[in-house]
């Protein structure tokens, strides 16, 4: 491969111009993320940035072929009080594990290390959230001098295979899991006859589907709380936009478990490449008894099992997450992500490197 060319894009237009390249170089990588498509990328920079936020994404070719692209911001943080420059992920915005798109990671990676080595120099932090990467490349491709390399665990990441049927899965679960969820189960059915699960993914009945969402979400604790979907009008704009967006390509439905007319639990799963991702959940406070969220989640496990699907993403959890636990319960498996960090030392935070190299060598 020869020397690749790297094109900043730093403008909406641009931005928007790209997005024929960017779908034909996703269709060929076969393993990335509804995170990194462009649909999601281009929904979050217009709903998450802000005044100090620098488009930055870098478009990487050989010869007149893309090869990669790197959907990343420049954005501001102060470090001992110093206005630093940080390049990050777009999709950190309401995403999960962002990654680049590369027919060649390595090689990409190992561009965009020279190229921020020698070509632009206008950053200080690079900061990486949710990464899994298992080979250490972004890390590798740094390790050079003028850098400091940290990383911390960020989150771990829960996944339900859907390579088996429902009574292989169901058997694996543990004897604890297995006699609550019967339990409930049966409780929610003796009590109420009339259960039934819908599935939302018609783009004309996404603006509905939501505000019902929103609405079980308001019915709880995360309106105080003021987080998910309805936690303001920004993320809602954000969520109508980007669902309308994935439902004209059949990426996205919202489930919801009904007892008669009323919604009792709600789920948001995005559908990518043959993966799903459980990427919202609420419920009705009322029918808490029932734990119906897990109920409404051990219904769509059996759904898409009986569907051309490989597995269904969890996502990352922070410990003290209420999720955390169920999500633990019912996975098949777990990766631990990573959040790495580059720091320049002849940058702004030279001060914050130097008092870092101090305390390293003093422990």
């Amino acid at each position: 491969m020869n020397k690749l060319s790297i094109k900043i894009i730093d403008n909406d237009a641009e931005l928007h111009d790209l997005q024929n390249a960017w779908g034909h170089l996703d269709e060929q990588c076969k393993d990335t993320s509804i995170f990194s498509s462009y649909t999601y990328v281009s929904t979050a920079w217009k709903y998450s940035k802000n005044e100090s936020d620098k488009l930055f994404i870098l478009l990487l070719s050989d010869r007149e072929k893309v090869v990669g692209i790197a959907p990343l911001r420049i954005t501001e943080k102060r470090y001992l009080g110093i206005n630093a420059r940080v390049i990050r992920y777009i999709a950190e915005f309401e995403g999960d594990k962002p990654e680049l798109l590369a027919l060649d990671e390595k090689a990409v990676w190992e561009r965009i290390a020279d190229f921020l080595s020698y070509e632009f120099e206008q950053w200080d932090v690079i900061t990486l959230m949710e990464q899994t990467d298992p080979s250490n490349i972004f890390r590798d491709c740094f390790r050079k001098p003028g850098y400091i390399y940290e990383e911390m665990i960020d989150s771990r990441s829960y996944s339900v295979s859907l390579n088996e049927s429902w009574d292989n899965f169901y058997s694996s679960l543990s004897r604890n899991v297995k006699k609550n969820w019967r339990r409930r189960y049966n409780k929610l059915n003796k009590e109420h006859t009339d259960i039934n699960i819908e599935y939302v993914n018609d783009s004309n009945a996404i603006d509905s589907a939501l505000d019902r969402f929103i609405q079980l979400e308001h019915s709880g604790w995360k309106k105080d709380a003021h987080i998910g979907v309805g936690k303001d009008e920004t993320h809602r704009q954000f969520y109508l936009e980007l669902l309308k967006g994935l439902s004209s390509k059949q990426n996205v439905s919202l489930a919801f478990l009904k007892v008669g007319d009323t919604d009792i639990a709600g789920d948001i799963i995005y559908s990518y490449k043959g993966k799903l991702y459980d990427r919202q959940t609420a419920y009705n406070p009322h029918y808490a008894e029932y734990s119906p969220g897990i109920i409404l989640l051990s219904e769509i496990i059996k759904h898409y099992m009986e569907r051309k699907y490989d597995e269904m993403d969890l996502q990352g959890l922070e410990p003290g997450n209420p999720k955390k636990l169920h999500s633990m319960e019912w996975s098949t498996s777990a990766v631990e992500t990573k959040r790495q960090t580059i720091y320049r030392k002849y940058s702004r935070v030279f001060p914050f490197v130097g008092l870092k190299q101090i305390k390293h060598a003093l422990t």
